[in-house]
């Protein structure tokens, strides 16, 4: 009788013990999720450069923050936060406008940029910063091939399916982005640069030359941003 306690004693322990680790995973998860899938509450205008590029943001805006970015990129997901801080804060308040430059170096980065394009082209400008919060979550959190993320845009987003695929044949927005990456001497992704308004479209510079590649601070970004207002 004591032999049968005692058995049954560790199997409650251990029942408790699995429903722990079964909890802690998922916390982990939900966690990982949080940190990787988010996206900015928009409340600006969308629109697209005369060389395509995705701008969100007042027209009238004195400064442009200009991102470069590769879906795949762990340093451009774990930036993602910081963009859409900028957007909120100071994109929807007409402070500043975020201009989006997708770079590719793989196939499933350029796929994934092409079906930005592809999206856009379907529903307009706005459309774009929809499809990069999906686009991001695809790569972050559940690792898409460029294939699946299609059907999956399509999907999430109603678009017509055949001519998304039809339009990826074509489709070179990615190709402008990177010239216009070289241009800008960016080394990496991500990497930040700025134009301020009236300036061309190539006319980007570095914050400073510690900002020459990788992410800049949301307070370095936010200083900048509050003193091309005054």
């Amino acid at each position: 009788m004591t032999q049968s306690k005692n058995q049954q004693g560790l199997f409650i322990v251990g029942a408790v013990v699995i429903v722990a680790v079964v909890v802690f995973v998922g916390i982990v998860l939900v966690s990982q999720n949080a940190l990787n899938t988010g996206s900015a509450d928009i409340d600006a205008p969308a629109s697209r450069q005369e060389d395509g590029g995705y701008v969100l943001g007042d027209e009238n805006a004195p400064i442009t923050i200009v991102i470069f970015s590769n879906y795949f990129c762990g340093h451009c997901q774990n930036y993602k936060s910081t963009v859409d801080r900028i957007i909120e804060n100071f994109v929807n308040t007409g402070k500043a406008r975020v201009e989006h430059r997708l770079v590719a170096n793989t196939n499933d980065s350029l796929i994934y940029a092409q079906l930005t394009e592809c999206a856009t082209e379907q529903k307009g400008s706005l459309i774009a910063w929809e499809a990069m919060d999906l686009l991001f979550n695809y790569s972050t959190t559940r690792s898409l091939s460029g294939n699946d993320a299609g059907r999956e845009l399509a999907t999430e987003l109603q678009l017509n399916y055949a001519q998304l695929l039809e339009c990826t044949v074509t489709s070179d927005q990615y190709q402008i982005d990177s010239r216009l990456a070289q241009s800008a001497g960016t080394t990496g992704t991500p990497s930040v640069r700025v134009r301020f308004a009236g300036d061309e479209i190539d006319a980007l510079q570095p914050i400073s030359p510690q900002y020459t590649s990788g992410g800049v601070d949301y307070e370095v970004l936010a200083r900048v941003i509050e003193d091309a207002n005054n």
